[in-house]
């Protein structure tokens, strides 16, 4: 995958598509994690659950951010605004931005039983307590 100055390299990513839909020679959607982390840090890096020995669900073992720019590339599909939710959640730091994020992700698809949920969970929830529903989104590498 292409850093943002162009250069191609192995890096973890997030896979979006939903695991029913991967399959053999079909494209898979990634949104990329980055160890660069600015600071501030910007709007659209997204920290996500890291520890020395691995020891989170993600097996990140340094600080680093998903980075959800991939939102304007492709302003007209749900998936990107699914990945920044997750991300948003699992950190559990801006619950007013996991809520926007859902919230657009109904606007695109009000069927959507996983934004909906993940919603009702947000706004049951007390300040400071994270969600962890990240069903379909796993860290890999490409």
């Amino acid at each position: 995958m292409a850093d943002a100055n162009g250069l191609r390299k192995v890096r973890p990513a997030v896979v979006v598509t939903p695991t029913a839909d991967i399959s053999a020679g079909r494209p898979v959607r990634l949104v990329a994690i980055t160890t660069r982390l600015p600071s501030p840090l910007p709007s659209d890096h997204v920290l996500l659950p890291w520890h020395r020995q691995g020891r989170v669900r993600s097996g990140l073992r340094r600080k680093c951010a998903a980075v959800a720019e991939t939102i304007t590339r492709y302003s007209r599909e749900v998936w990107p605004r699914v990945i920044l939710s997750h991300c948003l959640l699992e950190e559990g730091s801006d619950r007013a931005a996991a809520e926007k994020a859902l919230l657009e992700i109904l606007e695109f698809d009000p069927g959507n039983a996983g934004a909906r949920h993940n919603l009702h969970v947000l706004r049951g929830r007390s300040p400071g307590v994270t969600c962890r529903r990240l069903d379909t989104a796993f860290i890999t590498s490409v």
